[in-house]
């Protein structure tokens, strides 16, 4: 029970150091701020969901599949919460990144769709229509539906990453954007 709760723990506070270096480099607005925050834990918990997909062999044996998966699902979900926010309300410096951004958000919302109706099986079980659509797409990708699923997360990862790339008022922050960059590829 303590490591279950560890784990979460950690998923709250994975954010913590990009938040915290970004408010401390950065003068503008705390409005403004606020907003990039909610971005940038969107980001953290879509990182640290990719990473539990990868069932870390030890965390597995530690906490078992179904806690791993638990909060694997529960990150990807929740992380649409400060996405929506942060879309909803800052600007875009340029149509580009204002399009990275919208494409990052709408393939994640896909994705939270596609998983509800065909990769839970409270759906699937209670629906014909949806189990049978679910086992020919499964027959078309011959049953790697779920791996072209989180290759999916992992465009949208992609997306956020070129989408602050291209701000400068992100990226003259020295500082910040090592440690944006090391997240990012600490864990793809």
């Amino acid at each position: 029970m303590a490591a279950r709760l560890a784990l979460w723990a950690i998923a709250v506070v994975f954010p913590v150091p990009l938040v915290v270096f970004m408010n401390v480099q950065m003068n503008d607005a705390g409005p403004l701020r606020f907003t990039i925050s909610l971005g940038l834990i969107a980001y953290s918990w879509w990182l640290l969901a990719i990473l539990l997909s990868l069932r870390p062999r030890w965390l597995d044996r530690r906490l078992g599949l179904s806690t791993i998966y638990a909060l694997h699902g529960v990150l990807g979900v929740a992380a649409l919460v400060p996405a929506y926010l942060h879309r909803a309300n800052t600007f875009a410096p340029t149509e580009l990144v204002r399009t990275l951004g919208d494409v990052a958000f709408w393939i994640a919302v896909g994705v939270l769709l596609w998983s509800v109706l065909f990769m839970s099986g409270w759906v699937t079980d209670r629906s014909a229509p949806i189990r049978r659509a679910r086992q020919t797409l499964e027959r078309v990708f011959r049953r790697r539906l779920s791996l072209w699923i989180h290759r999916l997360n992992l465009v949208v990862v992609l997306l956020i990453w070129l989408h602050v790339h291209l701000i400068e008022r992100m990226t003259q922050h020295f500082e910040f954007m090592v440690l944006f960059d090391a997240y990012t590829v600490g864990v793809l």
